[in-house]
């Protein structure tokens, strides 16, 4: 067999070598390079040995390339599009309420926690459209085991895909936008509700590198491989984003491996504390997804996000109808006797259990009847009727007088921004 040994291949009419040939087996071709067959590359190919302009292709015809999965990230708005219950303000203490964008519970200690605003803005990172912020309008310094913190929790049947509790447990990563006039280290926490209380915890780490500034941050979850998920509606994950807390909860050592709850553990590392006055705290694009790297945040539509969030919660009229015009007509439903009525009203998702109904805080709760005789006049929601509620739609109650039995009868509200609205709740 012929053999050619060489280290320099050059054309006649080149001031230089073509193509350079070293001992290791290198090719370097000083210019173009043509080829008119198949190139089959076995190693890999370092995007810093692209350092020229690629053209523009089709990539009809590629190969064993795919996207992110949709449906990948577990959080409900994540992107906090969705407000239904609306902004609050002048809060100093929360027993697991629903403040602002929509999943997102808030809880503080006690008033030793500060005086919070907590709101949907519209300042947020590039690609996004809104933010949830918490501000702190009265600040205090946290002592002993006071705390403020919000969380998000997950059904646990919607996380069986990670086959968590076997040998073969899916790696999980979090990411998110943060935003903070404060500097720093913050923690977050995940509880396993479903885990034996003995390893039911781990804690995280991150830090703020510039205030007011977009930042995003990538946590990787430890994943579990001795307890699985139930298959059932009730938490599966929960995951604390831990905004202030005393010192008697940073006196131990952050679980960073699923281990018993321990508060002294709770905030071991955090050095921010947003329980101070004028401290704000942005945080938008939260993901948690399969994988140890965190793909680009998963856009839904509003629609498909409302819907997501309805699952757990919905407000007759939603937040964007008050106001207008038009009346909100509730539903038609019968009078049981003179002085209570009953309306049934179809849920627009199916909600995870039969939802608790009530006046949404700072509205009138005074509903208006029409029946074929006339009216009845205003009355008051009074929450469930009989046993009928289920899943899919809830028998509502109202009180008031002049009613007559066994009538069909339609309640509605006008068109006041301030007057009655229902909310049926079925948070976890």
């Amino acid at each position: 067999m012929a053999k050619v040994i060489t280290t320099e291949l050059q054309h006649s009419g080149a001031s230089a070598a073509n193509i350079t040939l070293d001992s290791s087996k290198n090719v370097t071709c000083e210019n173009n390079l043509q080829v008119d067959g198949n190139v089959t590359v076995t190693g890999t190919l370092p995007a810093d040995k692209l350092t020229g302009n690629l053209p523009a292709i089709s990539g009809a015809s590629l190969t064993g390339i795919s996207s992110p999965a949709a449906g990948r990230n577990k959080i409900i708005n994540g992107g906090m599009i969705i407000n239904q219950r609306g902004n609050v303000t002048g809060k100093t203490s929360s027993s697991n309420e629903y403040w602002g964008p929509d999943r997102y519970q808030a809880k503080m200690s006690s008033s030793a926690a500060g005086t919070w605003s907590v709101s949907q803005e519209t300042d947020a990172p590039e690609g996004f459209s809104n933010s949830l912020l918490w501000h702190c309008t009265s600040g205090v310094t946290m002592s002993g085991s006071n705390n403020v913190y919000f969380r998000h929790k997950i059904e646990a049947q919607n996380l069986v895909d990670w086959k968590w509790g076997t040998s073969n447990a899916k790696d999980v990563v979090l990411s998110f936008y943060v935003k903070s006039t404060e500097t720093g280290v913050g923690t977050i926490s995940a509880f396993h509700s479903d885990h034996d209380t003995s390893d039911a915890n781990t804690g995280y780490t991150y830090t703020i590198n510039a205030a007011n500034t977009w930042e995003r941050k990538t946590i990787q979850i430890a994943k579990s491989t001795s307890d699985a998920f139930d298959v059932n509606n009730s938490t599966g994950l929960s995951l604390y984003f831990n905004l202030d807390g005393g010192p008697d909860l940073k006196t131990g050592t952050l679980n960073t491996s699923w281990g018993a709850w321990n508060s002294a553990n709770w905030m071991v590392g955090q050095t921010i504390a947003i329980a101070g006055t004028g401290k704000k705290y942005w945080i938008t694009g939260i993901q948690l997804e399969e994988g140890t790297t965190a793909t680009d945040f998963e856009h839904r539509t509003w629609h498909d996000e409302l819907l997501r969030c309805q699952r757990y919660y919905w407000q007759f009229p939603i937040d964007s109808e008050r106001g207008e015009d038009l009346n909100g007509i509730l539903g038609l439903g019968h009078s049981v006797s003179a002085t209570e009525l009953t309306v049934p009203v179809q849920n627009p998702v199916y909600m995870r259990v039969p939802p608790t109904l009530e006046n949404v805080t700072g509205m009138t709760n005074t509903w208006n009847s029409q029946h074929g005789g006339g009216n009845w006049g205003t009355w008051t929601m009074g929450g469930t009727w009989g046993t009928a509620t289920n899943n899919l739609h809830s028998w509502v109650k109202f009180t008031g007088s002049g009613a007559t039995s066994d009538e069909s009868v339609l309640i509605y509200r006008s068109d006041s921004a301030t007057e009655s609205v229902v909310g049926f709740d079925a948070e976890l």
